[in-house]
């Protein structure tokens, strides 16, 4: 995993992904946690989301993906109430507006609870998909 500041790039070319698990009790969760570094000019192909258990506060949760710490210029706020899986194809922020950045971008998660959290349950795993700029 790229926390340092590296960004990941295999040397292949091949699809890359950061993969990350998120609990609701998981520390800075709710303030954002960063998943790692697409190298410059990566091509974002696409945001999925496995609900293994529903987020359970009293009424909505909500998760969003951003370029910075609390952002959500990648994917706005989506929900993670109930269980199951969620594919984003065309989310705000797929493709253009991060292909062909000039600098490194930073991926953060962060969950929304609801104002007053009531969670007790909340398990979910993201998996971000990007394909690197590195033709031969």
């Amino acid at each position: 995993m790229s926390l340092s500041g590296r960004a990941r790039d295999h040397g292949f070319q091949s699809l890359h992904y950061f993969r990350k698990r998120m609990r609701f009790n998981d520390v800075n969760f709710a303030a954002g946690i960063k998943i790692g570094r697409m190298p410059a000019r990566s091509f974002l192909m696409g945001i999925f989301w496995f609900k293994e258990t529903a987020f359970n506060s009293s009424s909505s949760d909500t998760v969003q993906i951003g370029s910075t710490q609390g952002g959500s210029d990648i994917l706005a706020a989506t929900d993670v109430h109930s269980t199951g899986f969620t594919s984003h194809g065309s989310a705000a922020g797929l493709g253009t507006a991060v292909t062909f950045v000039a600098n490194e971008i930073d991926l953060w998660v962060k969950w929304n609870a609801t104002t007053a959290n009531t969670a007790t349950t909340g398990d979910a795993t993201v998996i971000i998909l990007y394909c690197p700029d590195n033709d031969l």
